[in-house]
């Protein structure tokens, strides 16, 4: 299986401070501003920074994976190669699949590795920073 286990990631990771409590898993952004720390991504945030590796206080370093491979909730149904989205989760920690046509340049953060079915368990190995 092409499965990336929860929890891991592969790929560039780069380091900002926090400037509040981030949950490993979410979507981060940068801070308007002020460009050497990151907060949690809002739900508007269609082009995120990365996603956060693992839970970080505020005022630490998190790690930020930009570009590559992680697993993902599936906040939707995803099949494998689908272009994907922010995930419509309270917890900005998930993503969805676009729909089909949809360019590359519009709302897409990545590429979906496997299928996975909706579901608070239901997780999608994700290529992100396309």
């Amino acid at each position: 299986s092409n499965m990336i286990m929860p929890g891991s990631q592969v790929g560039l990771v780069i380091q900002l401070v926090a400037s509040t409590i981030i949950t490993g898993g979410m979507w981060c952004e940068v801070i308007s501003g002020a460009n050497t720390t990151v907060v949690a991504a809002t739900a508007s945030q269609v082009h995120p920074l990365g996603v956060v590796t693992a839970t970080v206080a505020s005022g630490a370093t998190a790690n930020i994976l930009v570009r590559g491979v992680i697993s993902m909730l599936a906040n939707g149904n995803v099949a494998i190669n689908d272009k994907v989205a922010v995930g419509g989760g309270a917890a900005l920690n998930g993503i969805v699949a676009l729909a089909s046509g949809t360019s590359m340049a519009g709302n897409a953060v990545g590429k979906s590795l496997n299928t996975a079915a909706s579901g608070t368990t239901a997780r999608v190995s994700c290529l992100i920073g396309l």
